[in-house]
C-alpha cells in the first residue's frame, strides 16, 4: 500500500512541474519585449537541467545534433561512446539544459554566434560541447538578464498602487494628520494657527467633506477678521526685523512662504485654521473625540475616498 501511495504522489508531483513548467513557457512567449530567438534561449534555461536527466532524456537529443550537423547514422558512436559522451557532459555542464544545446547549435549554424564546428570534424566530443556552450555563454547571459530586468519591471508595475488605492492612502495620511492635530491640542493648546494646517496637508478640507463643522456666512466673517488681524500683526513683526536689519527670523515664517505667494492666500489659509480651532474647542468642551466623529461620519453617506 505504501509504494502505490508512493508513486501516486511521485506522478502528481511530476503533473504538478510539467503544468508549472508549461505555464512558464507560455509566460515567456507572452513577453514582446523578447524576439523569438531570446525567447528560446531563455525558454531552454528553464528546462530541466543536465544533472537531473537520464540516459533516455539525452541520447533522443544527441541524434538531432547529429542530424543538424550533417552525421550519417553510419557515423554515429557506439553505445559506449554515447553513454562516456553524455556521462561527461553532464558532470561539466550540471546546470545547463539539453534545449541550451539544441539552441546553442542552431545559432551556430544560422551564423548569430561563432563557433567553427569544423575544428571539430563535427565530432561530437566533450571538448565539442564545451567549445559550443563557450561560444554560446554571453549570448545567453546577456538575454537571461534582459529577461530578468523585464520580470522586475513587470513586477514593479504589479507593485504600483492603483488610483483608488492611492486615494485610500491619502485619506488615511490625512486622517491620522487631523487626530494627531487634535491630540496635540488637548495636551497643548496651539495659539501659533499657522501651524493648524498647510496645503500638502489639507486638514480643512478632510474635515469640511466629512461635515464634520459649518458656520453660517456671519460667523465666517467673523473668522476672517480675526485671521486679518493676526496676518496684520505677523507682517508688522517682520517688518519691524527687517527694518531694525535683524537677522532673526520669526518662528514659522519660513515654512509659510513656501506654501503662500501673497497675503490673499494665507488669510484664506488662516480663516480656515481658525475654523478648524473652534472646532476642536468646541469637542474638547463637550468631551468629545475627534476619531468618534470621523468615525460616525464615515458611517454615513460620506465616501472616505474622495476627502
Amino acid at each position: 500500500m505504501e509504494t502505490n501511495k508512493s508513486l501516486t504522489t511521485t506522478k502528481n508531483n511530476n503533473k504538478t512541474a510539467l503544468v508549472v513548467a508549461d505555464n512558464l513557457r507560455n509566460s515567456i512567449l507572452q513577453i514582446k519585449e523578447l524576439s523569438d530567438t531570446e525567447k528560446q534561449i531563455v525558454i531552454a534555461s528553464v528546462e530541466k537541467p543536465l544533472v537531473n536527466c537520464v540516459l533516455s532524456d539525452l541520447a533522443p537529443t544527441l541524434e538531432k545534433i547529429y542530424m543538424m550537423l550533417g552525421i550519417g547514422k553510419s557515423k554515429y558512436p557506439s553505445k559506449e561512446e554515447r553513454d562516456f559522451l553524455i556521462a561527461e557532459i553532464k558532470i561539466m555542464f550540471p546546470s545547463r539544459t539539453i534545449q541550451d544545446v539544441l539552441v546553442a547549435l542552431r545559432l551556430v549554424l544560422s551564423g548569430e554566434i561563432n563557433f567553427d564546428i569544423n575544428l571539430y570534424d563535427r565530432i561530437i566530443s566533450p571538448a565539442f560541447v564545451a567549445g559550443l556552450f563557450n561560444a554560446y555563454n554571453n549570448y545567453r547571459m546577456a538575454t537571461k538578464m534582459k529577461y530578468e530586468r523585464i520580470l522586475e519591471e513587470q513586477q514593479e508595475e504589479a507593485n504600483k498602487p492603483t488610483p483608488d488605492q492611492i486615494k485610500q492612502r491619502n485619506y488615511s495620511s490625512k486622517k491620522r494628520a487631523c487626530i494627531q492635530l487634535f491630540e496635540e491640542h488637548k495636551k497643548t493648546p496651539i495659539t501659533d494657527i499657522s501651524k493648524v494646517d498647510n496645503p500638502e496637508l489639507n486638514r480643512y478640507k478632510f474635515l469640511s467633506v466629512l461635515c464634520l463643522f459649518s458656520y453660517t456666512e456671519e460667523e465666517k466673517i467673523e473668522f476672517a477678521k480675526k485671521a486679518e488681524i493676526i496676518l496684520k500683526e505677523e507682517n508688522d513683526k517682520i517688518a519691524e526685523k527687517k527694518k531694525g536689519k535683524e537677522k532673526e527670523i520669526i518662528a514659522g515664517t519660513v515654512i509659510k512662504d513656501l506654501f503662500f505667494t501673497n497675503d490673499k492666500e494665507k488669510l484664506e489659509a488662516y480663516t480656515n485654521n481658525l475654523q478648524i480651532l473652534h472646532y476642536f474647542n468646541d469637542l474638547i468642551l463637550d468631551g468629545k473625540e475627534l476619531s468618534d466623529e470621523i468615525a460616525r461620519a464615515e458611517g454615513g453617506k460620506v465616501e472616505p475616498a474622495n476627502a
